[in-house]
């Protein structure tokens, strides 16, 4: 996710208000989005392991 420093803007017309919640993560809401999306990879028998990888290293950062 990139901060708002790193946003070229220019001609862009947003309010701080609204840049900061564009760039917000709603984490208690995609923790439990994550927890449907384990349930829902359960259902698939030998899905690559880079796709569970890619599901820890979420769940992971969301927590931290």
């Amino acid at each position: 996710m990139p901060t708002a420093d790193e946003l070229n803007l220019e001609g862009v017309e947003i309010s701080d208000k609204d840049l900061e919640t564009i760039l917000s993560i709603d984490v208690p809401r995609w923790q439990q989005e994550m927890g449907y999306r384990e349930e829902h990879l359960k259902q698939f028998r030998d899905l690559p392991e880079a796709i569970w990888e890619a599901h820890r290293r979420v769940a992971s950062a969301l927590d931290e």
